[in-house]
């Protein structure tokens, strides 16, 4: 039985998350019929408690097949959390968490897109930059590099220069034609004038640039969300927001690791609008 197998408190310590990013023309697709299908193709695959076991203790091996998934899925959230508990625990290093010390550097908090939950990006202002500084990203970077930090963590809007006029002239003044182009130069600098290694979350972009950013930075971010097209539906937190499609934003991450881009792909969001099924 399972309950031999795992404790049933365990829950896992800590997840893994995902970043990926789109573009998508206007006007968004229509009301899917994934979630229906969806629940129909779940409930349909029952849940067998001896999949559970074999996923527990190694046998089902790292990549089950999707039927499996599905199967998996429907499982009580209690065996389901010891599960995830046991393959955690048999790694040698399942006590070991890592964490990196890291200043953020909003490079810029203006973005072309409208997350109905985000408390990050902001209009510009009349009379306010949109972007920093090199001499404050440096001075940015500088300090944490005095507390013990080892990571620059560039954040920043998704191609803002393409929503406001302003963002685009500014970066002419600074000597760039994208946002893209100019956090690649900032990373560059933070790296020598520092030794802080940039990690840089620049939201979608092409494949060459991230071939560009990899040049420059030890990783980058790319956050997945969601991956119900719902929440680009009218009401939705993700309704006009073009980098928001998360079959966009998977082909994002399939560049990335053809590039062998090191990417971080979190966050999954909970709470925004998914279903049980999604």
């Amino acid at each position: 039985m399972l309950a031999s197998l795992i404790n049933p408190g365990s829950i896992p310590r800590r997840s893994e998350t995902l970043n990926l990013h789109v573009l998508h023309p206007l006007p968004f697709p229509k009301r899917s019929r994934s979630r229906t299908i969806c629940m129909s193709f779940a409930s349909f695959k029952r849940f067998e408690p001896k999949t559970l076991e074999k996923l527990a203790d190694g046998t089902l091996g790292d990549y089950p097949a999707e039927d499996l998934l599905w199967e998996i899925g429907n499982a009580p959230l209690d065996l389901l959390t010891a599960a995830a508990g046991a393959v955690r625990d048999r790694r040698p290093d399942a006590n070991v968490m890592t964490f990196s010390p890291k200043v953020f550097i909003p490079l810029t908090r203006a973005c072309r897109n409208s997350c109905g939950y985000c408390t990050f990006a902001l209009p510009p202002k009349p009379g306010q930059k949109m972007y920093l500084s090199s001499e404050e990203v440096l001075e940015i970077a500088r300090n944490g590099a005095k507390v013990g930090c080892s990571e620059a963590l560039f954040t920043l809007g998704d191609k803002p220069e393409l929503l406001y006029p302003a963002a685009m002239e500014e970066l002419g003044s600074l000597g760039h034609a994208s946002t893209i182009s100019y956090v690649a130069e900032m990373a560059k600098s933070v790296l020598k004038e520092t030794g802080l290694l940039p990690h840089i979350n620049a939201g979608v972009i092409s494949r060459a640039e991230v071939q560009n950013l990899r040049q420059v930075s030890v990783s980058q971010g790319l956050m997945l969300e969601s991956i119900s097209e719902r929440l680009l539906e009218f009401g939705g937190p993700h309704y006009c927001c073009v980098d928001k499609v998360p079959k966009t934003r998977v082909q994002m991450i399939v560049s990335a690791g053809s590039l062998a881009s090191y990417t971080t792909f979190g966050k999954s969001y909970v709470g925004d609008g998914e279903s049980a099924c999604s």
